[in-house]
């Protein structure tokens, strides 16, 4: 499963007038406002213009996952504003999710209006064409009849219960369809384990497009708890359908 996170521009028409609040709430708490937010410009018809950064103040509060921008005395007039903010996805499906705003003057907090974008925040499911995991040099263990030993996982034994031998694994992957070119992606890659496997640190190998050019792919142990060991790859950039991809580790 990947989780993109989504750079999103929010438009807003207001009347603005003796230092104005606007605060945006996501209807689906699942989605989280994250880093900061700015006022850009618009330069298609109908144009927007960015707000000087001394008419108006913008942040993200994580606590109860909401954006506020907060306007100067300065301004007074009916306009339409442009934010640029961060919002990450939930690690499941979900069909739609909206963005909710309300208005309010002077230091009381009165709402003096609301209202609620269409439904525009929405998860679909990555669907797999290719999930097979092999082991030593990338070998399909159905197809190692021809060697002189059958392919299997080698494991410690009460003879020697010092001895951990690490075995080879290639993780093989592709999508039936080709993700957003402009999304930088996170993998997750569950690994069910027996309790007492042991993880190689630093065995980790791919072959994956980074979302950066100049930066390559990250891939970390990021749990090491044998009901939640994990692998996370970060900086994922577009993968393309029928390309196979492959993660390696040593456990």
């Amino acid at each position: 499963m990947l989780y993109p996170s989504h750079k999103i521009d929010i438009t807003t028409s207001v009347i603005v007038q003796n230092s104005a609040i606007i605060k945006y709430i996501l209807t689906d708490n699942s989605f989280q406002f994250s880093g900061q937010c700015i006022s850009v410009a618009k330069t298609d018809n109908p144009t927007i213009p960015a707000l000087l950064s001394s008419n108006y103040t913008c942040g993200v509060n994580t606590l109860d996952n909401s954006m506020t921008v907060t306007f100067s005395n300065a301004i007074n007039s009916v306009f339409s504003l442009r934010i640029k903010v961060f919002i990450v996805n939930p690690p499941r499906v979900i069909n739609s999710g909206s963005i909710k705003a309300f208005l309010s003057y002077g230091q009381q907090g009165i709402i003096a209006e609301t209202g609620q974008s269409s439904p525009t925040l929405s998860t679909v499911n990555i669907a797999f064409a290719l999930n097979k995991l092999n082991l030593a040099w990338n070998i399909n263990p159905a197809n190692s009849s021809s060697f002189p030993f059958p392919m299997q996982i080698i494991r410690a034994d009460s003879a020697s219960p010092g001895y951990y031998p690490y075995n080879s694994f290639v993780l093989n992957f592709a999508v039936q369809s080709s993700t957003p070119s402009n999304m930088n992606l996170r993998m997750n890659i569950d690994l069910i384990t027996p309790t007492g496997a042991i993880f190689l640190p630093g065995s980790i190998s791919e072959t994956l497009p980074s979302y950066d050019t100049n930066t390559k792919v990250s891939c970390v142990l990021a749990s090491s708890a044998d009901s939640t060991r994990k692998i996370q790859c970060t900086g994922l950039g577009q993968l393309v359908a029928s390309t196979t991809y492959k993660i390696g580790f040593k456990m």
